[in-house]
């Protein structure tokens, strides 16, 4: 019988009893294993002695995880105060390898030793990024391809106070864990011996660990694709050589979002979408209808002109589509059915990394996003964390939530 995937989730006073009760709940780890290790912000200061704490009850050397504005795990969600998540997944160390910290994109080239690339074959990465370097964005597009495989990860939510700490012998600390815990130079006390920051790091998992990913926009389009026809700076000024609120208001009636026969023109309804209309830009030759969604800024009323969060250029494609709580559950809800229609078999573990702007900001208060995720997928072990950006294979998205499952 295979060794089992094991998780907890707790929230505490302390960073130190938080860690303690989730270590105490899957120990002991008899066998070969790799920890994932996710803590909010009140906890990142610790995140050394969290590690060392974890280790030593559990009997786990290997670690991988980062910071997030919240925590979940099985049915779980947690963002204030002092919150950790872990999941213990049972493989053998020529399972997986640490990717190092990469800062630069030449970086990638000799990211990963040839030996074991060629031995493992790698299907999927882990990972966990610095959202202050502004080169992270290139390293997650070029490392996809360079090692064959696909990613799945997220942006480290970093708090100030974590700017410039560094710890006793353990170099300096940047956000994301991507190490091993070993003695120190006198054999006693362990320490971590990689705690890195500043680039994109993390785990490589080679073909022996079958997994199925899925990705969650939390939206639904209320219209077809469109053509930028006019940019005027960073403003869309036309669309299908139509000025581009005069598309988005065609595409908002048609969805039956706005009036049809406004008594006045600025009486339709349209500043009562504010935050549950956005803009969406299709990716290029996907062939799951997959977008990037970006915030809908400003409306210029008078010269019919939008401000979409995005670098955007006469030619390119954009759409429209509505972010609700009801949309998005429907979004999660289909997103999760169809993974499990894709398992050969019922899931060992799971991973959920979900946008920080989601959680109660988007569901409501309370384990609502969780709570979705475990009525539909079950009481499998479960880690993850909220983060400030969502990584997709070789995409950084925002708003939405991506699930891995090992199987």
């Amino acid at each position: 019988m295979k060794p089992r995937f094991r998780s907890m989730a707790a929230q505490a006073h302390d960073w130190r009893t938080a860690a303690m009760i989730c270590a105490e709940a899957v120990a002991p780890v008899d066998h070969a294993a790799l920890g994932l290790v996710y803590v909010t912000e009140a906890v990142a200061a610790h995140l050394p002695e969290v590690v060392s704490l974890l280790s030593a009850t559990t009997g786990v050397r290997h670690w991988t995880g980062t910071i997030g504005a919240g925590v979940c795990g099985t049915n779980e969600e947690f963002f204030s105060g002092a919150a950790v998540s872990i999941l213990i997944l049972p493989l053998e160390e020529d399972d997986w390898t640490f990717l190092p910290s990469l800062r630069q994109p030449e970086d990638v080239a000799d990211a990963i030793p040839e030996d074991w690339m060629q031995t493992a074959r790698p299907l999927v990465g882990l990972v966990h990024g610095d959202p202050r370097n502004e080169a992270i964005p290139g390293i997650i597009d070029l490392l996809p391809e360079a090692i064959d495989s696909y990613l799945v990860g997220g942006l480290t939510v970093l708090p100030d106070s974590l700017s410039h700490l560094s710890t006793k012998g353990l170099g300096s600390v940047g956000g994301h864990i991507a190490g091993t815990l070993v003695p120190d130079h006198h054999g006693e006390q362990p320490g971590f011996e990689t705690i890195t920051g500043g680039g994109l790091s993390g785990v490589l998992f080679g073909a022996d660990v079958p997994v199925v990913v899925g990705l969650s926009q939390g939206c639904q389009p209320i219209g077809p694709p469109h053509l930028i026809t006019s940019m005027d700076d960073d403003w869309v000024e036309g669309l299908n050589n139509r000025t581009a609120l005069d598309v988005l208001r065609q595409d908002l009636q048609t969805a039956n979002l706005l009036s049809k026969n406004p008594r006045q023109q600025d009486d339709d309804g349209l500043a009562s979408l504010a935050g549950t209309i956005h803009a969406a830009v299709p990716v290029s030759g996907s062939d799951t209808a997959d977008y990037l969604v970006r915030s809908l800024m400003a409306i210029d009323i008078q010269d019919g002109r939008l401000g979409i969060a995005a670098d955007l250029v006469e030619g390119e494609r954009l759409m429209f589509v509505r972010r609700d709580p009801v949309s998005a559950e429907a979004d999660l809800r289909a997103m999760v059915r169809r993974l499990l229609a894709r398992c050969p078999e019922p899931p060992r573990g799971a991973l959920y990394i979900s946008c920080l702007a989601r959680g109660p900001r988007l569901f409501g208060q309370g384990r609502q996003e969780m709570a979705i995720i475990t009525e539909e997928l079950g009481t499998v072990p479960l880690t993850g964390f909220f983060a400030g950006g969502e990584i997709n294979h070789n995409r950084i998205y925002t708003f939405t939530g991506v699930l891995m499952l090992f199987l």
